[in-house]
C-alpha cells in the first residue's frame, strides 16, 4: 500500500471487475484541496484544527456536488 488512495483504487477495481458502479472521491478531493488551497478536514472546533480529523462542511459539500454530477451524468432517466 504505497498511497493513501489505495483503498479507493481497490474498491474501484472491484467495481469494474464486478460490474458494480463505484464513485470514489479521495483523489478528486485531494486534487481540489491542493488546487484551491482549501482544508477539507477539521476546523470544526478548537480541539480539531483545520487540516486534521474527519471531513468538514466544505469537504461534505464538495463530495455531494461531485456525486450528484456523476449520478446525473450517468442517469438514463435524465438523459445521461
Amino acid at each position: 500500500m504505497d498511497t493513501l488512495f489505495y483503498p479507493d483504487r481497490r474498491i474501484a477495481a472491484f467495481g469494474r471487475a464486478s460490474g458494480v458502479p463505484v464513485i470514489t472521491l479521495a483523489e478528486a478531493l485531494a486534487d481540489r484541496s491542493a488546487r484551491d488551497g482549501v482544508a477539507l478536514h477539521g476546523g470544526y472546533n478548537e480541539a480539531v484544527p483545520a487540516g486534521e480529523g474527519h471531513w468538514n462542511e466544505t469537504a461534505s459539500a464538495l463530495a455531494a456536488q461531485m456525486m450528484a454530477a456523476r449520478l446525473c451524468a450517468e442517469s438514463r432517466a435524465i438523459g445521461g
